[in-house]
């Protein structure tokens, strides 16, 4: 990818707490993800799905 724009989704709801996913360090090739529970939380959390999409910036037409 030349401009890439992720689109990152916690797809399961594991465990007690709320939890985001955050995306960072986004490349043509790679990226990093991780959880992150509110602050006045412990941090602690179960393993959970993210789905995530990656596509090239810009606006796009579609042949249908």
């Amino acid at each position: 990818y030349d401009d890439p724009v992720v689109i990152a989704h916690v797809a399961t709801g594991n465990g007690f707490q709320p939890v985001n996913v955050r995306v960072s360090e986004v490349s043509g090739s790679s990226l990093v993800m991780q959880l992150q529970e509110p602050n006045h939380l412990d941090g602690v959390h179960f393993n959970e799905t993210v789905n995530y999409m990656v596509v090239e910036a810009g606006r796009w037409v579609l042949p249908d």
